[in-house]
């Protein structure tokens, strides 16, 4: 069986007030460096699939999984697209278990390695500027905890540009219940 071609993502939303609390921070970076203004999130898995089963593995996890509190470490950077400038958290069992539930409903899984962060800025820039926003972001940020309630999966292109990310496609929305 060929895998689809498509790709979802398996986003955690933060709550308000937080959410209102990231949302001119990436705002501001996205207009600043001519990128793209994205919703704040963590990806929990990513895998090929089509809508109905992204659809059933969204329910599952919105009906299996309580929200989930992420401890933020720092603000650091990456020359990955995806990974630009981002905060990062301390590990989570929780979400290990989440990301870990996916597979086993995904008739094509990948080897989505987690790595819990929240992007602030998709973009190509230098690493001294990407290094130097990490720190004057640093006491900007929300220091938190980050607590996650709202599961959406995205189609998602992972080709790495903002033109891909302006195309990502909303499937599914759902509410942590368990």
């Amino acid at each position: 069986m060929i895998a689809p071609e498509k790709e979802y993502c398996f986003f955690l939303v933060p709550e308000e007030p937080l959410r209102s609390q990231l949302n001119p921070i990436i705002e501001k970076l996205a207009a600043d460096y001519n990128a793209v203004v994205f919703v704040p999130h963590v990806t929990a898995y990513v895998c090929s699939s089509n809508d109905k089963e992204a659809h059933h593995i969204g329910d599952l996890i919105t009906r299996t999984f309580a929200p989930i509190e992420l401890t933020p470490e720092c603000v650091d950077c990456t020359d990955h697209f995806y990974k630009t400038l981002f905060v990062q958290f301390r590990e989570s069992q929780q979400l290990r278990k989440m990301s870990d539930a996916v597979p086993a409903e995904c008739a094509w899984p990948s080897a989505y390695e987690l790595n819990s962060h929240l992007s602030l800025l998709y973009q190509r820039i230098p690493h001294e500027e990407r290094q130097r926003l990490a720190v004057e972001l640093t006491p900007i940020v929300p220091q938190g905890p980050y607590r996650l309630e709202t599961l959406w999966v995205v189609e998602a292109d992972q080709a790495e540009s903002c033109d891909t990310v302006r195309r990502w496609r909303k499937v599914y929305e759902g509410k942590l219940l368990a």
